[in-house]
């Protein structure tokens, strides 16, 4: 038996929960700055924190199926810890980054302003949370 084997007990993450989380918490900020850059009303801001949630959960779920195929109820886990960062990195960031960047560019196509109006920002906050999810999803 190696020592990478899974034994009872053992944390695990879901690698598909662990994109669909960055992704909704990428599309919420990216939501978040590019309406904020583009008119400063919060209560718009917060509805399209919300709804960029959505769109990020939706992104998370297509991202999460395809890096992460569950196959008859079985789902993909690694174990908790310093070895799981790669795959922790590759799960939150390659859904992050498109969440943000779509839910970026809806909000500018809906509130029809600029497509680079709070792209750049939203691409950086995607790649921030991603890495940032996946450190706290591994070594937590």
């Amino acid at each position: 038996m190696t020592e990478s084997e899974l034994q009872p007990g053992d944390r695990v993450i879901a690698l598909a929960s662990c994109a669909r989380g960055a992704a909704v918490l990428a599309g919420a900020v990216a939501a978040g700055i590019t309406v904020w850059l583009t008119n400063h009303i919060l209560s718009s801001t917060a509805l399209s924190a919300v709804g960029g949630a959505f769109w990020g959960y939706l992104v998370g779920f297509l991202v999460s199926r395809a890096l992460f195929p569950a196959t008859q109820g079985n789902v993909v886990v690694i174990k908790v810890g310093q070895g799981s960062l790669p795959q922790t990195l590759k799960a939150a960031v390659f859904s992050a980054v498109p969440a943000s960047v779509l839910v970026s560019l809806l909000c500018a196509l809906v509130m029809r302003t600029g497509i680079l109006n709070g792209l750049w920002f939203s691409l950086g906050s995607g790649v921030v949370i991603g890495i940032c999810w996946a450190l706290l999803a591994s070594l937590t």
